[in-house]
């Protein structure tokens, strides 16, 4: 037997039972994964959160599937700072801190070898 009728075989044993579909709406998702990365938090930290690829959350957040794995559902429902942040080396610190300081000091007209003199060793 190919995996593929295997794949429907189990599939329609599922439907018999009642069981819930496999797929669901992927707008949920997409729209958690969005709140996600407009906080700064890279693709790449939301897939090693979610245990799935970076180019699987691309997809999502970018369109390419209307409907996504239940279990992938629940991976991004259940992500929270601790998973995203908390397999990381010891003392690495989110940059988004800094990022932000440097760009309100540039728009308060500041450049970056102004910065750059201010934060030198011995000023």
């Amino acid at each position: 037997m190919s995996s593929r009728k295997a794949w429907e075989v189990a599939w329609r044993r599922e439907r018999y039972a009642g069981a819930p579909g496999r797929y669901v709406d992927a707008e949920p998702v997409r729209a958690r994964l969005a709140r996600w990365e407009a906080a700064h938090v890279p693709r790449r930290a939301l897939a090693r959160g979610t245990g799935l690829s970076t180019t699987a959350i691309k997809d999502i957040l970018e369109g390419r599937h209307d409907h996504v794995q239940r279990r992938t559902a629940q991976r991004v429902a259940t992500l929270s700072l601790s998973r995203v942040y908390g397999d990381q080396a010891r003392g690495h610190v989110p940059r988004i801190g800094a990022v932000r300081r440097v760009e309100a000091l540039m728009a308060m007209g500041w450049t970056h070898d102004a910065m750059a003199a201010a934060g030198a060793p011995g000023t």
